[in-house]
């Protein structure tokens, strides 16, 4: 296992419309958030950023930069045009303070269709194999039927529930990068605007890493990789839907 706390200060640009930066994304099944556990750690981090409200209209926070095990998540309130400082979490917790400060905050905007954002920062290496990993919390009262629908500009989609099991979703998709950056997209299901908690990208190519069907409910995701020795994910691995690690 390898873990990598690098802190990059790039930032990623928010585009409305179509984009040339769509590899296709494999979906596993969706997960109920539960704990700090949930976080994929295998390989190395690209970027890591926490939608949260601005600190600098925050006088009681100095930062909302969080870390969960070995990964930091950069504090972000533009990933989205909006932010909002309400408890995402409702005062519940997930057991893991860190985790809580990227559970309990979030941006939004967008509006009630699509928005694309360019992820990567640039920094993806082409023909390299990566995981993304993004959350939607959103337990307040009255809110635990909004679905959101990340996808990756190419009708490659997962819908993620803001409550699941009680503290939210989290989706885990997989692809080949065709480019230094990599589209994804955000549609809120039946609801006025995009919301996104955060994300991560990890670079995943060499581990040999061939994703197994989940076959368990997803109130109880598990973590399941086998090893295939010469099959990857990005050459001749059969599509099977992926697990996280």
């Amino acid at each position: 296992m390898f873990f990598n706390t690098l802190i990059r200060t790039t930032f990623i640009s928010l585009l409305i419309g179509s984009s040339a930066f769509a590899s296709p994304v494999q979906w596993d099944p969706v997960y109920d958030t539960q704990d700090a556990s949930d976080l994929f750690s295998q390989g190395q981090l690209v970027e890591a950023f926490n939608g949260a409200y601005n600190t600098a209209d925050d006088e009681m926070v100095d930062s909302y930069t969080t870390t969960i095990g070995n990964t930091t998540f950069i504090e972000a309130p533009g990933l989205l045009s909006e932010d909002n400082n309400s408890d995402f979490l409702a005062g519940n917790t997930s057991g893991d303070a860190g985790y809580d400060v990227l559970l309990s905050t979030l941006d939004f905007g967008g509006g009630s269709g699509e928005t694309i954002l360019q992820t990567g920062s640039g920094n993806l290496t082409l023909g390299n194999t990566y995981m993304i990993q993004l959350w939607f919390t959103d337990i307040r009262e009255h809110m635990d039927m909004r679905n959101m629908i990340f996808g990756d500009d190419a009708g490659n989609t997962v819908l993620v529930n803001s409550f699941g099991s009680g503290l939210g979703q989290y989706a885990i998709g997989y692809f080949t990068a065709d480019s230094d950056s990599q589209s994804l997209t955000l549609s809120p299901d039946g609801f006025g605007n995009s919301h996104l908690n955060g994300y991560q990208i990890r670079d995943i190519t060499g581990l040999g890493l061939v994703p197994v069907q989940n076959i368990t409910q997803v109130s109880t995701p598990v973590s399941l990789f086998a090893f295939f020795g010469l099959l990857t994910i990005a050459g001749l691995s059969p599509r099977k839907n992926n697990a996280k690690k």
